[in-house]
């Protein structure tokens, strides 16, 4: 077998402990790619804003709704929505603990919604003529 090949026992038990450990980490990496947990968090807090006027997110809301995410990757999530202006991110512990929507991202994504409102109205309007 692969003894022949001159691999010790010792080498063989370690690629097997290997292998467990990535697979292990794999399990544990985000399933999400960052953008869309960004767009997806906006999204939520924009929508918990309408019903409730609710303007700031503590960590357990965003893993409410990424359960199969890592704190840290959410975190990343929101520091982008941070670098494009749209919130607030208050950091303890390397952990968005309080993440603040601006105004202006309800009104961005209330405009973006009434623009595809009123273009697929248009290509409705169109199709009729």
């Amino acid at each position: 077998g692969l003894l022949s090949f001159g691999l010790s026992p010792i080498l063989l038990i370690q690629a097997s402990a290997n292998a467990k450990y990535c697979e292990r980490r794999k399990n544990k990496m985000a399933k999400m790619k960052l953008q869309k947990i960004a767009d997806l968090s906006l999204k939520n807090m924009i929508i918990t804003y309408h019903d409730t006027n609710r303007t700031r997110f503590d960590m357990d809301f965003f893993t409410t709704l990424f359960t199969e995410e890592t704190q840290d990757h959410i975190t990343n999530a929101l520091q982008v929505l941070e670098s494009d202006g749209l919130v607030d991110v208050f950091i303890a512990d390397t952990i968005a603990y309080m993440t603040t929507l601006h105004p202006s991202a309800i009104r961005d994504f209330e405009e973006d919604t009434l623009l595809k409102k009123g273009y697929k109205c248009i290509k409705e309007i169109r199709s009729l003529i």
